[in-house]
């Protein structure tokens, strides 16, 4: 059996801003990835990208409420980590303890 989970969920982000809206991106994956990382039968953590400029989320009917970009990933356009990055590196060192 596989498992895929995805944490990025983004048209029902309301932020306004870019850094409200990544918090809410990072506690989505910080509330999901403990309790999967607990399953043995998950094996990876999968990202559809690793930065925002790369993600197909950017494309109709993905875009964000108001026509905004989304910012799904754990990079940023400028590959720069972003709260969701450290959401999930510390979704992995809380599970190898």
């Amino acid at each position: 059996m596989r498992w895929f989970v995805c944490p990025q969920a983004q048209g029902l982000l309301t932020g306004s801003g870019d850094a409200e809206r990544d918090a809410e991106v990072a506690r989505r994956y910080h509330l999901l990835l403990p309790t999967a990382l607990k399953v043995p039968e998950v094996k990876i953590v999968q990202t559809w990208a690793l930065s925002d400029n790369a993600t197909w989320q950017r494309e109709e009917p993905y875009l964000g409420p108001g026509g905004r970009l989304t910012r799904p990933l754990p990079f940023d356009d400028a590959l720069q980590p972003k709260a969701a990055y450290d959401a999930i590196a510390r979704a992995f060192s809380e599970a190898q303890r």
